[in-house]
């Protein structure tokens, strides 16, 4: 920062913006979780099978996180916009790729969510079903998910990279550090061991556990980069 002033203004805004993500995070997440689609591997009655037409009942319960969703990956990619231009100068080489990654996570995510939101339940509506069964959530094989699995995938590196930018010392420092491999790990572990069970059928089983894994550290991070941001101010 050039000058003490955008130094404070700067933290503040740092510390407003990790108790936004936690907290966007958290309530997309509930949202999210009684949203569960009645379809795939763990629907035990009344499933909704393809061609997936009959799923306009579910507006606009299940839609819900979508549109909470496309604010918070806008809030991600803010969030890791700061953590990269608070980094010292000598991190920023893991920052960098780290902002980057989650730039193309982001941008992937905004765009499934968004045609999510407002392209199907219209052509439902409208009985437009052309290539509709390939687009919609409720296809446990379709593009929805598969977007997903990478956008989050790349959202776990962009995290793992920027986990290089808190200090190995102290406590808080040290906890962010490993908090932010949480993801990445957790994610590449489990695409392992789904793939190696179920083969290409992976429904949407990797999707569940990496979208977990990156909110639940999103929300613990965001509370805790409070502490780190604050650390900061008093550095200088």
């Amino acid at each position: 920062m050039s000058n003490n002033s955008e130094q404070k203004t700067f933290v503040k805004c740092g510390i407003w913006l990790s108790v936004l993500i936690a907290t966007v995070t958290l309530i997309t997440f509930a949202f999210a979780m009684i949203a569960v689609p009645p379809c795939g591997p763990f629907c035990t009655g009344n499933c909704i099978e393809y061609p997936y037409l009959d799923t306009l009942g579910q507006f606009p319960k299940d839609y819900l996180w979508v549109w909470l969703a496309l604010f918070q990956v806008s809030l991600f990619l803010v969030y890791v916009g700061f953590l990269h231009q608070a980094a010292t100068e000598d991190r920023k080489v893991f920052s960098l790729p780290g902002l980057l990654f989650g730039a193309i996570a982001s941008a992937i995510l905004l765009m499934t969510y968004y045609v999510q939101a407002a392209v199907v339940p219209i052509s439902l509506v409208k009985e437009e079903y052309d290539g509709l069964a390939l687009l919609t959530m409720y296809n446990e094989h379709g593009i929805f998910i598969a977007r997903e699995e990478i956008a989050y995938l790349l959202m776990s590196l962009s995290l793992f990279l920027l986990s290089w930018i808190f200090p190995g010392t102290g406590r808080n420092g040290i906890f962010l550090k490993w908090l932010f491999r949480v993801p990445l790990v957790v994610s590449l572990v489990s695409l392992i061991l789904i793939s190696i069970v179920y083969g290409l059928d992976r429904s949407y089983r990797f999707e569940l556990v990496t979208i977990s894994a990156n909110w639940v550290v999103l929300i613990v991070a965001g509370y805790s980069t409070v502490t780190w941001f604050k650390s900061i101010a008093k550095q200088d």
